[in-house]
């Protein structure tokens, strides 16, 4: 009783010491009220003394004067606490660090964050008498379980937005499009009359239209799918003008969520007809250089490769096959390597996934299949929720073939190119052995990689891979009249059609829907990593954080607190924990005056930095580019002007000493003077200059008329005298990276041989009007600058620059005040991932800690919730094997619910909304049958049924191996 006591006025003091440091950071962070600061220390610090007190009585005698002595120190602490509002900014600092060093000492030992003796913890773990808890239901007040405190993961995936989207199965009618694409190419030789149904349906897929319509014009019919291959090519690449860059936006970023759902669809719907028509384009292309049988009948009175189609058709052909037969794929493959999902490399709780590191995906161990299975599930989750547009081009395939499709289109050009070239009759054998030559490794390869994400499609795609090769083998054999057109057409028709009702059936079979009746018919359970859970995981993830993402989605009031949630869980995803518990650690003071600098007169655009970019490889010469901040952990963003879209020209600076260098060398002197160039020539952006150049341009002109009509050049001197000077960004914000400076002159005039040129244009780029990597005053940038009608805007419009910059960075700082004022960034560590917390402490945390008025009043509002949610996790803290148990049930219902039906009776005996449920009443294997045995579905749980009472046996016997905490 003594330790206890001991212990009791132990925590009590580090209370007390804590409390002072909270009411310190308080004052420091809001200051209407750091004139009552000491008076709230005071009141703690008494609290504090009378809890310390009280727990004393109830352990020693002795602990009587350990209450009064905290008393003491509480009263002590409160005039620290007032004399450090009135400290330095120096002195807060100091403060700030100590609280971030000793708050998870603070919240593990305060008597306000967790009640002495309290039922969370037991001590003598051996000691329980488990059979005095079998069957006893936990203090829990199920009154109060409603919407808000719906904890069921579909409940949350609900509340999440992640909807199905219409092109989540459009893999696999690409799958069944290629495939019908491939055997128009192999049937399109096959005169066969029992098959031409085939060959017009397989056609139309492909959009061969002159094999179904004879009458139509070939040459027309390849101008006009190009021109349409064109435009949709065009329009996509227009379109992906405004993607979504993190990097490159900063803080302009909309993400494709923000943006209209009609949008995203034409971005999917113009891709789509871009891997549809690849092949008829492909075809005609080539068919036209080749000058087929078919194009060479419609030159008429020509011969192939002379006259118009020497000057006209093989241009446009070679055109249409080097812009989209090969160019097209390259660009695919970096379109899909940009837009697909980034991966994480941490858990929800901060920890890093296993399955992130390559080398544990190696091997043939246990662990390495486990990790491998793990990483499978991770980016089919992540697939899943994506809202790109370009989801579609790589959703439903296995990460290490996001890019199946570009090598998809080049086995397309392959079969073509033996089809086309190779069409004399004594090529027949050779051609028809390299198709099936191509086919056949296609297979193959196809077939040992497994490239889809579900077994369905591979099956799909296998049975497209069988017709392909069997249709190819009856072909040739037709060909050289082994067979004959007879039984040549019944193995087609049979084969193919076998086939095709397979595919269509496993397409059905496929759909989540289905999958998900299937699943119910057979009664497949499924648990989370086949029922090895670790129990201090399990409990935040099942209990505790899905209680507070509920909440703070389900009610209004904490709506703004539920995106401030998401990104702290993003920052945690990228980071880990240990760097976000490190960056609510106040930095030196040397540290917070370069953030400060940096926040206030260096972020937005003309900021300087000559580090190494990610690439490893710096190409922009002038190193200025777009600083943003993310503002926790505190991190400068850096994207030089000459970045690109696809490469990685950026920088991040966290580090103390990067930060401080980075202020420091955009204070130098010289690069200051460079900033003031680079806003000179901003304040001239869009403004008509005064500019005086002359150069020499040819012309051309006509003379004559008739027979007699000549063209004629001829260079003429040009003199300009004004032009509109531009400043373009590499985005369209106003806000992006990018400074790339011209000049467009539209007044010149020339005259030669008698004839008089006006309004000449001509654009002059930066290096023509004098601009340098080192922004010197050039000859010909003085002139431009210097020039007294351009002065004097610029001395109009600087103030204005420099005003507009300003008011961007206070935007910025007010927003993030904003943002911390709604929930702070400790609420993550201290509260989120803290489960430990109590009652108490959650209130003292929010009361102090937190300044938006909804989460102070929390824990009134929410009582009841609150009960409940502490009142189960009390429960779990009872022991390790308690913990399991609830576990094991929580999980069988969270992920097979849907399989064990609707009934009133089945819900409340597994679903942990209700007090009946059995996760809250351990009992004997007997009483379980006596329970459930009737129930459709209990024999096949049997064997999980048998696992959970053996793991519960060891954890009885070993509770050392399963830690709660």
């Amino acid at each position: 009783m003594q330790n206890a006591g001991a212990t009791a006025y132990n925590a009590g003091a580090q209370v007390v010491d804590s409390a002072g440091n909270i009411i310190s950071n308080v004052g420091s962070s809001m200051q209407p009220a750091m004139a009552q600061a000491g008076h709230i220390a005071g009141q703690v610090g008494s609290q504090v003394g009378q809890a310390a007190g009280q727990v004393g009585e109830a352990l020693a005698p002795a602990a009587a004067q350990v209450g009064a002595v905290a008393g003491e120190v509480g009263a002590q602490v409160a005039e620290v606490g007032a004399e450090v509002v009135a400290a330095s900014s120096e002195a807060l600092s100091n403060v700030a660090s100590e609280i971030a060093e000793t708050a998870p000492e603070f919240l593990a030992a305060a008597s306000f964050a967790f009640e002495s003796g309290s039922a969370y913890v037991v001590e003598n773990l051996e000691a329980i008498d488990m059979k005095g808890i079998v069957d006893s239901v936990p203090d829990v007040d199920f009154s109060f379980v409603g919407d808000a405190y719906d904890m069921a993961s579909d409940s949350l995936a609900a509340i999440a937005g992640t909807v199905k989207s219409f092109f989540d199965d459009l893999i696999t009618i690409e799958i069944i499009r290629d495939a019908f694409q491939y055997l128009s190419l192999l049937l399109g030789g096959a005169a066969v009359a029992s098959i031409n149904w085939m060959k017009n349906l397989f056609s139309l897929i492909a959009f061969n239209m002159v094999a179904i319509f004879k009458s139509i014009n070939a040459i027309n019919y390849f101008y006009i799918f190009m021109i349409l291959y064109l435009i949709v090519f065009i329009w996509a690449a227009i379109a992906r003008q405004d993607d979504p860059d993190e990097m490159r936006d900063g803080h302009e970023l909309v993400e494709w969520e923000q943006r209209s759902k009609g949008s995203r669809k034409m971005i999917s719907i113009l891709f789509f007809i871009l891997t549809s028509l690849y092949l008829t384009v492909t075809d005609n292309g080539i068919n036209m250089l080749m000058c087929q049988e078919k194009y060479k009948l419609l030159i008429t009175g020509q011969t192939c490769y002379e006259d118009t189609h020497l000057k006209v058709h093989i241009p446009a052909a070679c055109i249409s096959l080097i812009a989209f037969t090969i160019g097209f794929p390259v660009y695919l493959r970096k379109v899909i390597r940009f837009n697909m999902p980034k991966m994480m490399d941490y858990d929800d709780v901060g920890e890093l996934k296993p399955f992130m590191v390559k080398a544990n995906r190696q091997g043939d161990t246990e662990m390495a299949e486990k990790c491998r299975v793990q990483f499978r599930q991770y980016w089919h989750e992540l697939c899943r929720q994506n809202k790109s547009p370009y989801k579609s081009l790589f959703n439903g395939l296995e990460f290490e073939y996001a890019t199946f499709k570009v090598y998809v289109m080049m086995i397309k050009f392959a079969l073509l190119i033996p089809m086309l070239t190779l069409t004399n009759e004594g090529t027949s054998l050779v051609r028809g052995l390299i198709m099936i030559a191509i086919l056949l490794t296609y297979a193959i390869i196809s077939g040992i990689s497994s490239p889809f994400v579900k077994d369905e499609n591979d099956r799909v795609d296998l049975f497209a891979r069988i017709m392909a090769l069997s249709t190819a083998v009856i072909t040739l054999l037709l060909s050289k009249e082994i067979l004959d057109d007879h039984l040549a057409g019944q193995l087609l028709n049979a084969i193919n059609i076998v086939g095709i009702c397979l595919m269509i059936f496993y397409t059905i079979m496929g759909l989540d829907c289905m999958k998900k009746k299937m699943r119910k018919c057979r009664m497949a359970f499924e648990f989370t990593d086949d029922c090895r859970y670790r129990l201090s995981r399990e409990r935040k993830l099942r209990i505790w954080m899905p209680f507070w993402e509920s909440v703070f989605n389900a009610d209004p009031r904490y709506k703004p607190c539920a995106d401030r949630l998401r990104a702290m869980k993003k920052v945690v995803s990228r980071l880990g924990r240990e760097r976000y518990k490190q960056g609510l650690i106040a930095p030196p003071i040397q540290v917070q005056q370069a953030r400060y600098y940096i926040e206030t007169q260096l972020e937005g655009l003309d900021a300087f930095w000559d580090g190494v970019p990610k690439d490893g490889h710096l190409d922009d010469r002038t190193c200025f580019g777009k600083l943003w901040i993310r503002p926790f952990p505190f991190t400068a963003v850096f994207v030089w002007d000459g970045s690109g879209s696809e490469d990685d020209d950026y920088v991040e600076i966290w580090r103390d000493h990067e930060l401080i260098d980075l202020a420091t060398k955009n204070q130098h002197p010289e690069i200051l003077r460079r900033r003031n160039v680079r806003w000179q020539l901003r304040a001239l952006d869009g403004q008509r200059c005064r500019f005086e150049h002359d150069e020499w341009i040819t012309k051309s002109y006509t003379t004559g008329s008739g027979e007699n009509r000549r063209t004629q050049t001829v260079s003429v001197h040009f003199f300009f005298h004004s032009g509109v000077l531009h400043v373009k960004r590499n985005r369209s914000s106003e806000w992006s990276a990018g400074f790339k400076v011209s000049l467009h002159l539209d007044d010149g005039r020339g005259s030669a041989r008698g004839r008089t040129w006006n309004n000449e244009h001509l654009t002059l780029n930066a290096s023509r009007i004098g601009i340098t990597e080192s922004f010197e005053f050039t000859h010909t940038l003085s002139r431009l600058l210097f020039e007294p009608n351009n002065a004097q805007m610029v001395r109009v419009r600087y103030p204005m620059v420099v005003q507009k910059m300003q008011e961007y960075r206070n935007g910025l700082i007010m927003k993030r005040r904003q943002d911390e004022a709604t929930l702070s960034w400790k609420f993550w560590y201290y509260v989120y991932y803290n489960d430990t917390l109590n009652v108490n402490g959650l209130h003292q945390y929010l009361v102090n800690c937190e300044m938006n008025p909804a989460m102070q009043q929390f824990t009134n509002v929410h009582q009841g919730g609150l009960r409940f949610l502490f009142a189960r996790m009390g429960y779990v803290f009872k022991h390790p094997a308690i913990c399991y148990w609830f576990v094991f049930w929580h999980d069988l219902w969270d992920n097979n619910g849907f399989i064990m039906g609707d009934d009133q009776k089945v819900k409340e005996l597994f679903n942990t909304q209700y007090s009946s449920a059995i996760a809250y009443h351990i009992c004997t294997r007997e009483k379980l049958e006596s329970l459930i045995g009737d129930l459709p579905f209990y024999d096949k749980l049997s064997n999980y049924i048998d696992l959970l009472y053996n793991v519960f046996a060891d954890v009885m016997a070993h509770p050392q191996k399963y830690p709660v905490v």
